[in-house]
């Protein structure tokens, strides 16, 4: 009977567990920072500073964006966004929509991102 209600107990924190958190093979569609979108903003994290001196804030696990800075991808300043691949949790950024059907986020001005790149985009122009 232990070992029963044991494995009850395993298979509903099992469940549990992958409705708050994706890994690689079960990520909603968007991947994990769009799983809490419809979620009101006091409930949502920002994502990880990063960039000189901090003024920036992770877009993806290699993207660090600022308004003084524009957007780097892949350097020193980007390591630490690599970390928001462990939180449990996802993150958001501030920003107007842009991109292909408005699936990225204003991170600089005229620079669209979203967790697999930058473009360059007119709606982000002036932000």
């Amino acid at each position: 009977m232990a070992s029963l209600m044991f494995c009850g107990v395993f298979l509903c924190l099992f469940i549990m567990e992958g409705s708050f958190a994706c890994f690689i093979t079960n990520c909603p569609p968007g991947g994990k920072r769009s799983a809490y979108s419809f979620a009101p903003s006091p409930y949502r994290r920002q994502c990880m500073k990063c960039g000189p001196g901090g003024k920036g804030h992770c877009y993806g696990s290699n993207i660090c964006c600022g308004e003084s800075f524009g957007c780097l991808m892949g350097t020193e300043e980007t390591a630490v966004c690599v970390k928001e691949n462990y939180i449990r949790t996802p993150c958001y950024n501030q920003g107007s929509s842009c991109g292909q059907n408005d699936k990225g986020i204003c991170a600089a001005d005229g620079i669209c991102c979203n967790e697999q790149g930058c473009v360059a985009d007119q709606k982000c122009t002036g932000q």
